[in-house]
């Protein structure tokens, strides 16, 4: 019964682990992606000024596409302006994110050392308990052996 409870938290601490790093990792790919030349070109107005970078702590200037009036977050934009942004392809939250330049796509590669300090306890836990739910229990091993 102990070797159970072991397996299913480790399994718990991979899962929340891996779902950090998951998470984490969206972020460096929608950087190489804007990089590369992927992602749909839209022209915001911009209805709320930014602060800060992408990679600090700022926060996400607001403004609404005009093409379909979609609500979408960018950095570097000032209330009033009308920007064109090429959106993210792989979006977490409510509102579309989208990058303006190289540069602040490039502050989102910060994620890789997230993705480290998430994923390696991830696969620690993940092997821990493979290897407990594999592992042969020691009294079914004795009371075999006694039994000669």
């Amino acid at each position: 019964m102990k070797r159970i409870v072991q397996s299913v938290l480790c399994a718990v601490g991979a899962i929340v682990f891996g779902a950090g790093a998951l998470f984490g990792i969206t972020q460096p790919i929608n950087a190489t992606a804007y990089l590369l030349g992927f992602g749909r070109e839209v022209t915001v107005h911009v209805d709320e000024s930014s602060s800060g970078t992408m990679g600090g702590r700022g926060r996400a200037g607001i403004g609404t596409s005009i093409e379909d009036g979609r609500t979408i977050r960018l950095f570097g934009v000032t209330a009033g302006e009308t920007v064109s942004a090429r959106i993210v392809l792989i979006d977490v939250g409510v509102d579309t994110g989208a990058y303006r330049s190289a540069a602040s796509a490039a502050t989102d590669f910060v994620w890789l050392i997230g993705v480290l300090v998430l994923g390696g306890p991830a696969l620690v836990f993940g092997f821990a308990a493979y290897a407990l739910a594999r592992a042969r229990p020691a009294v079914a091993e004795k009371t075999a052996s006694a039994g000669d």
